[in-house]
Formats: structure tokens, sequence, C-alpha cells
């Protein structure tokens, strides 16, 4: 008859093995508690590729950030508004010629464009009408065939439309 002599072997390896799993699973704990906690998600959160949309609450910044926008927004003057002609003026003087763009901010051909310009006690008045185009209209043009003497000029352009009107000013010099 033979005898079998029971290894102790077979306890120890067993309980090396309990132990290195259990560490494991703690370490495993450990890492998933740093890395994926709460408090860590908004400083950790991954650039999100273009075009899509990130669906997670909004950070104080960024609400803070809103806030402000709005209220800049709120309090910035509209032009037009007040129902105005919105008309923006350009000068350009050269060889001794004057040459006048102008914008307004509506698609009409209907109206009238005053142009002045003014130099001490010298003044000068033409009219012109609307011309329309895709985006926007402008002033038809505008003949200025009297020789402006040289100095410091000012021209106002006033546009006006049915009720409503606009002006622009800018200064320029002939030489």
């Amino acid at each position: 008859m033979k005898i079998v002599k029971k290894r102790k072997t077979n306890k120890k390896i067993i309980a090396v093995v309990v132990v290195a799993i259990l560490l494991a699973a703690a370490g495993a704990a450990t890492v998933y508690k740093v890395y994926f906690s709460k408090s860590n998600v908004q400083e950790t959160r991954l650039i999100k590729p273009a075009g899509t949309v990130d669906y997670e609450s909004a950070t104080d910044e960024q609400v803070q950030a809103g806030a402000d926008q709005k209220e800049r927004t709120q309090d910035a003057e509209v032009p037009g508004a007040d129902d105005s002609v919105v008309v923006t003026m350009h000068t350009l003087v050269s060889d001794g010629s004057l040459r006048i763009t102008s914008q307004i901010s509506e698609i009409t051909n209907d109206g009238t464009c005053t142009l002045t310009l003014k130099r001490g006690d010298i003044v000068i008045t033409k009219e012109a009408g609307i011309q329309a185009g895709p985006s926007l209209s402008t002033c038809k043009g505008f003949t200025v065939s009297d020789n402006l003497e040289t100095g410091q000029w000012k021209a106002t352009l006033t546009v006006v439309i049915g009720d409503r009107s606009g002006s622009a000013s800018e200064e320029f010099t002939v030489q």
C-alpha cells in the first residue's frame, strides 16, 4: 500500500494566487476611481471631433461666458433698429476728381440720395436716385463737375426712402 502525502505547497500556491487577485482588483478599483470619478470627468474630458454635439452639462465657465455674451448683445445698439435707413459712404479724391461710393442697407429703387459737400462758406448739393442691387442698394451716382478748391471738405450723404431717412458723413482733402 502506498501512502500519499498531502502536499502543503498546494495551499501556499492557492494563497498566493488569491492574494494576487485581490491586489489586482484593488489596483483596478483605484485606477477607476482616480480616472473616472465625477470630479475628474470635466477636467479630463476629451476633445470631441468636429461636427459632433456635446450633450454634457455646461461648465460654470461656459454658463458665465453665455451670460456675458447675452448682456453685451442686449446692450449693443443695432443700426437701423429705430426704423432708420442704414447708410455707409466712402470718398476718394484722385487727380482732382471726387468719387463717392455708397451702400444702403435695403433693396429698393425708390427714394433719393442727397450729397452735400461743405468747406467753410462753400456748399455744393447734388441729388441722385437709388439703384437696387442683389443684396443692398446704392446711390446712382453724383457728378461733381465743380472744381473743388484745395483743402479739407466734409461730405454728407442723406438717403430718404418714404418717411424714413439715414445719413453718413466723411471728411476728405483735396490737394
